[in-house]
């Protein structure tokens, strides 16, 4: 149960900072006339946030380990989701000196990044407590 509970803890967190945090904390270029790419990268991250939290929630809920494996799998997808938006599939803007690239994607490549290592350890522990029954 603690465990879970740490697992839970850690991904509502991880969620609330991928959802909010490209708009507030480490926030984007400043939205003008033109819409950067950078800004629709940041509003990209809001959804996979959103089911970080509902996978953390999900992992409280739900007891049974193949349950748990599955929602590992996913965490560790949304993880590489994040990461994929602004460095592959959206972007951001081209110099390296703007405040996306300086400060926005670097923040959300370590956050998913650090969200796949604890989805794949969470996978290899619930598999073997899986193989255990």
């Amino acid at each position: 149960m603690r465990k879970r509970l740490m697992y839970c803890i850690y991904f509502i967190i991880i969620g609330v900072l991928l959802a909010i945090g490209p708009h507030t904390l480490f926030a984007v270029c400043e939205k003008g006339e033109k819409i950067m790419k950078c800004w629709w990268s940041a509003q990209a991250e809001i959804p996979i946030g959103i089911m970080l939290i509902v996978a953390g929630i999900a992992i409280l809920a739900f007891k049974s380990a193949e349950i748990q494996f599955g929602i590992t799998i996913m965490t560790t997808a949304l993880g590489i989701s994040a990461i994929l938006i602004p460095s592959v599939l959206i972007g951001g803007c081209m110099k390296n000196t703007m405040p996306c690239q300086s400060i926005t994607f670097p923040w959300i490549y370590i956050i998913g990044g650090i969200t796949i290592v604890v989805s794949l350890f969470n996978c290899i522990s619930t598999l073997k407590q899986m193989k255990r029954k």
